[in-house]
């Protein structure tokens, strides 16, 4: 296939200099909101520039790998499970081989870093918990605006943060699955057109939000705007923020007021080995705690980091409860009812012997962990319907075995011999197992007791 450069747009062109040879594994696309807190992810990037192509995204992804990355990384990129797709935008091993192919491939024009969340590495534990969502979210407003202006609808990087739920633009909440199957889209799904649902192929541009949806809490506005502006002022001066940003700034902050560390957690209502593990211990923050740090200090999370001047007054400091974050893939409301409705049966039915509570969790495709986050109450009655039944079941089993016991030494006493350990595990009448237990053991030596005089009389025998 020979593709003419001229053919590409001009808007959407940077001054690169490739032959067609290259052609059609990278097309000089710019990336969209460059230099601003709009900034298109990596995800999107590759989308657009697969779509362009006229080929599926994963098909795209391995063929610009093997041709810009160096063949020792390319092999250790054969390696990794499912190509990594879900990873990305992140700042792991995958997301490096991507950053390598788009730097490589545009002759340092454009820095693939900056399409990743690599800048932000060191705000984030190296497992990256609380940091990214597993799928995208949307706002139908800015895509509609990016048709109206000729541009390809594109996903933000600060949209697949963990805690931004509001478009900082419409102020409306993102959009996380389709309204009419409730599937989530993936973060780097293989048809390359993201506004468009994987599973029904609905549209998700022309959807209608939900009643109540669009209302955003002070908070939520709050930390998408810090994060939105972190993204601005880190992306438009090309930084990278180093291992020990975060602990300087929380340094910093505690000379001003001239404050210990334990007093400041107290104050905030934050947990003081949280904070301690990258003050002291030279680990890394966990960012979902280091953004309500800045939250309740009312100091937006770039100032908090580079600026020195951060003007805050302890009596306007918010002391919020210590939240809870709950690290779990995401269940839409359509899946929520289903489930429950299920769960309902089964607490209808009380089937015999009980459903155990990992057998409904295997069913519905999700942990025990999020059965009892999202319905505690059906959990708690099916885990006291089960363990009623475990209950029942030992104490069977244990009548079970002091019957068998018992016949078995009624039948040795029968034939004038002695009921030894010994002689019920080599005849075995009573398997060893049974005989280390507590209960047997102490019913043998009270049959044993009784039935003494059969062992002298055993040895006279001798």
């Amino acid at each position: 296939m020979i593709l003419n450069v001229d053919l590409v747009p001009k808007l959407a062109t940077v001054d690169i200099e490739i032959n067609e040879s290259q052609y059609p594994f990278f097309l000089p696309l710019i990336p969209y909101g460059n230099y601003t807190g709009d900034v298109e992810c990596m995800s999107s990037y590759l989308c657009r520039q697969a779509e362009e192509c006229m080929m599926l995204s994963h098909p795209y992804s391995r063929k610009l790998i093997e041709k810009y990355v160096l063949p020792s990384h390319a092999a250790k990129t054969n390696k990794l499970a499912s190509m990594g797709y879900h990873a990305c935008n992140g700042f792991g091993v995958m997301a490096g081989r991507y950053i390598e192919a788009i730097t490589t491939a545009t002759n340092n024009s454009i820095d693939g870093r900056y399409l990743t969340v690599k800048p932000l590495e060191y705000l984030s534990s190296k497992c990256s918990r609380g940091f990214l969502l597993d799928h995208i979210s949307w706002c139908n407003e800015c895509w509609k605006e990016d048709v109206a202006s000729g541009r390809t609808p594109y996903t933000r990087l600060y949209w697949l943060f963990s805690l931004s739920k509001v478009c900082t633009l419409h102020h409306s909440r993102l959009k996380k699955s389709c309204s009419r199957c409730g599937a989530l889209k993936p973060v780097y799904a293989p048809f390359p057109r993201q506004w468009i649902c994987d599973s029904c192929g609905h549209s998700l541009i022309e959807e209608t939000p939900e009643k109540g949806s669009t209302e955003a809490s002070p908070k939520d506005l709050w930390l998408t705007h810090s994060i939105y502006k972190l993204i601005e002022r880190v992306w438009s001066e090309k930084t990278l923020l180093n291992s020990n940003q975060a602990k300087i700034s929380i340094l910093r902050l505690l000379e001003s007021f001239s404050m210990t560390l334990q007093t400041f957690c107290e104050r905030l209502n934050i947990n003081p080995i949280t904070i301690s593990r990258f003050v002291d211990g030279g680990g890394r923050p966990y960012f979902p705690t280091l953004i309500d740090i800045c939250y309740k200090l009312d100091i937006p999370l770039d100032n908090f980091l580079f600026d020195s001047d951060n003007l805050t007054a302890p009596e306007n400091w918010r002391s919020s409860p210590c939240p809870h974050f709950y690290k779990s893939p995401k269940i839409t409301e359509f899946r929520k009812k289903k489930i429950k409705e299920s769960l309902n049966n089964v607490l209808t039915e009380n089937p015999y012997p009980p459903i155990n509570v990992s057998s409904l969790s295997c069913l519905h495709h999700i942990s025990y962990n999020q059965l009892n986050y999202h319905f505690p109450e059906e959990y708690r009655m099916l885990r006291e319907r089960y363990t009623a039944w475990e209950i029942e079941q030992r104490e069977h089993r244990r009548s079970e075995r002091l019957d068998n016991l018992t016949r078995s030494v009624l039948s040795l006493v029968k034939k004038d011999t002695y009921p030894s350990d010994r002689k019920l595990r080599d005849l075995k009448l009573v398997p060893a197992s049974d005989l280390r237990r507590d209960d047997v053991k102490s019913l043998l030596r009270s049959l044993q007791k009784k039935y003494a005089n059969l062992e002298q009389s055993n040895r006279n025998c001798f």
